[in-house]
This record gives structure tokens, sequence and C-alpha cells, in this order.
């Protein structure tokens, strides 16, 4: 009697459980059956039906950026790929669901003109890789809207005006001859040196130099020491300059706004310009009468190394020619900040306000474009 129960307790147990998985299963099974749905209407959507469809490009790059993701981020070969479609699609290539790539050729007035331009908002995941958090709702410069964009442009521009670099020339004359006398040690010494990793050294060390208060947790103390500086001292730095009432009696930066901004100054002073240089010696290397008609024009220039400097450096029409090569040819950055869609015509289709981001590929425009 007892065993019988059981039995019968076991299989009402079995019976409810296998109802359970039957409906379990079927409930997952129509969850499946709905993402694949939604998948293919949106792989429909995107590939005829967005308004960016119109433009030419690979048809798995209008379904999902993973290939354009892996390609940049694994391969690290993205910019050259971004090339060869250029070549094969024309001006303006769709890259992305939502992102097309410009080759320099078009798009400037539109995407980019004064009366046109709005910014990409900054992504909630990239505030916070900057720990910025706290005062996301501040403006960085390459993000800012149009009044927030010139109110800071113009206050920047006070720390690289041709008196300020003046005043920072002693500064990036120091780190210079430091790199120098380190590099003529080893080549005493029969070393070979990665001039790549000892361009970054320098650069980053004159920004960090010019641009000290890089940690987070002390902004606030360096920002008010800064701006002390700039009143008690003679050679006020970039964040003093950034913090400086404006001329109408008005007040400079917050606090918070130098803070967002520092991130992409101190990017854009050190391993850009490491880059540009890393380029130039390369492809000088590579060009024996360049390099013999560069070197001719300095040393016929330039009596000592005392001599050199920013002002009389700029006479030299040959290495200006040679900068602005190396720029056409490596540039350090190979594509614009995004722009939204402005709500105009583009490469002579029509994109609604909001509906996709452009880029102009700066790289394409130096080794192919007009």
């Amino acid at each position: 009697m007892s065993s019988t129960d059981l039995s019968k307790i076991g299989f009402d147990s079995w019976r409810g459980l296998w109802q359970y998985d039957g409906n379990l299963l079927h409930t997952l099974g129509l969850l499946f059956l709905l993402i694949v749905a939604y998948g293919v209407a949106q792989g429909i959507y995107r590939i005829w039906f967005h308004p960016l469809s119109k433009f030419p490009g690979p048809l798995h790059l209008s379904l999902t950026s993973l290939p354009a993701a892996y390609s940049n981020y694994i391969q690290g070969t993205w910019v050259r790929h971004v090339a060869k479609l250029h070549q094969k699609y024309g001006p303006a290539v769709r890259i992305g669901p939502n992102h097309v790539s410009l080759d320099g050729s078009i798009g400037w007035p539109e995407v980019y003109g004064h009366s046109r331009i709005k910014s990409l908002p900054v992504p909630d995941l990239y505030a916070h890789l900057l720990i910025l958090r706290a005062i996301e709702q501040h403006e960085a410069l390459v993000s800012a809207s149009r009044d927030g964009h010139r109110r800071q442009r113009r206050q920047l521009g006070h720390a690289f005006s041709d008196a300020a670099l003046a005043q920072q020339e002693p500064v990036i004359i120091k780190y210079v001859d430091m790199m120098l006398d380190r590099l003529s040690r080893r080549a005493d010494e029969g070393q070979s040196i990665n001039i790549v990793e000892w361009l970054n050294f320098t650069t980053f060390d004159i920004i960090g130099d010019l641009y000290y208060p890089l940690i987070g947790w002390i902004i606030g103390k360096s920002s008010r020491r800064s701006l002390a500086k700039y009143y008690s001292g003679p050679d006020p730095d970039i964040i003093a300059y950034m913090m400086k009432k404006t001329r109408d009696g008005g007040d400079g930066m917050s606090e918070s706004e130098v803070l967002v901004n520092t991130h992409a100054l101190v990017v854009a002073g050190s391993e850009t310009t490491a880059t540009a240089l890393s380029g130039f010696c390369f492809y000088l290397s590579r060009n024996p009468l360049a390099y013999t008609l560069l070197a001719d024009e300095i040393r016929a220039a330039f009596a000592s190394e005392e001599d050199i400097n920013l002002v009389s450096t700029r006479s030299l029409e040959y290495l200006q020619a040679c900068i602005n090569e190396i720029l056409r040819m490596y540039p350090p950055a190979a594509e614009t900040a995004t722009r939204v869609s402005p709500g105009d015509m583009v490469d002579g289709k029509f994109v609604p306000a909001g509906n996709a981001i452009f880029t102009i590929w700066s790289w394409e425009l130096g080794h192919h474009g007009p």
C-alpha cells in the first residue's frame, strides 16, 4: 500500500515536471522565433527601407556594426579597408547601419558647414570611461553645441596664441634636448632604438608639463593652483589660460569643463604629435633625396642649435612642405569627428535630420582624394 502510494506520487511528480518542461520549451521556442522574426524584419528595413539604403556599400555592413568593430579594434585594418571601399563604391559609402563615410570630395558644407553643424552627443559609456559621470552634464569641446563650442574655443585660443607658445617654448626645448641627449648616448653605445617610443615619451612629457593636472581626483586643487599661478607667475600653463576671465569680465571655463576637456587635449597634444613625427621619420628615412634637401636647408639656415626656435623655423619652406606632406600621407586622425545627419542632400541623396552619423575619412582624402 505504501509502496504503491510512493510510486503514484513519483509518477505524478514526473508528469508535472514533464508538463512544466513542455511549457518552458514552448515558451523558449516562441521567444526564439520572435527574435528571429525581429532580426529578419530589422535586416529587411536596413537593406531596403532605411534612410541610408540609398548609399552604396557592402551588404553585411548595412546589417551590423560588428565587422567594422572587429576590423578596427581587433585587426587594426579598418582604416585601409574603408579606403578600399571608397575606391570601389565612390565618395559616399555606407559603413554601418547608421554610418556613412565620405571621402572629403563631398560633404563639407552639408555636414560640417557653420549653418548646419550639429555635434553628436557623447555616449554615456564614453562619459563613464572618462570618469565624468558626476559632471557629464558639462559639454566637452569636441561634442559641444555651437554656442558651447564657440565659447570654449575662444577660451582655448589664448593657450595657443603666439604669445602663449613663446612662453611655453622653454618647456618644449627642455624635453626635446633631453630626448636628443638620450638618443645620442645610445648611438655612441651602438644601441638600436625604437624612435616611436621615444617620440611618445617626449610629447607626453611636454604636454604633461604644460597640462599637469591630469588626475581627476586632484583637479580641484590643481586648477585653482593653475589660476593662482597665472596671476602670480610669468609662465602660465594651459589650465590657467582656460580658466582666465574673458575680456568682458566673464568667467573662463569651469573646473568641470576643464576636466571634461583634459582627456581629449592631452591625447591631441601628445599621441597625435608623436604619430605624425613617427611617420615623418619613417618616410624621410625612405627618401634619401628628401632627407638631403631638408638637412641642407636646416644646416644652411642655422649656425648653432641655439638659433633654432619656433619663430626661426617658420621660414624653412622645405620643412613646412615636408610637414604638410606627412599630414597628408600619414594623418594622426584617420577620420573627422562624427556628426549627425543634417537633414539635407548628401551626395545627391536626402537624409532626414538625426537618422544617421557622418564621417569624413581624411585618410582617403589624403591618399586618393582630389
